[in-house]
């Protein structure tokens, strides 16, 4: 399987997708949306290991993307 960039600073990730690459979750109208893998270079996952760094999610349809918590996604909504 081919690894994807880190999700935070898109830098090459280290290792395999963190564990929450199979979560479903329901949006407003309760279709099931797959979450994207949770690729992190080495820096990334060391500061999300040591609660520095707390990740997001952007449920708008056309954006539906990870990124930080609070801070805005490029859709213009935050990542929660």
């Amino acid at each position: 399987m081919a690894q994807g960039p880190c999700i935070i600073c898109h830098k090459p990730s280290f290792a395999a997708p963190l564990a929450r690459r199979g979560l479903v979750i329901r949006d407003g109208d309760s279709t099931p949306v797959q979450l994207p893998p949770q690729y992190l270079c080495q820096h990334d996952f060391q500061e999300l290991k040591g609660g520095r760094l707390l990740l997001g999610w952007c449920e708008v349809e056309e954006c539906r993307r990870w990124g930080v918590a609070g801070t805005e996604s490029p859709c213009g909504e935050f990542f929660a």
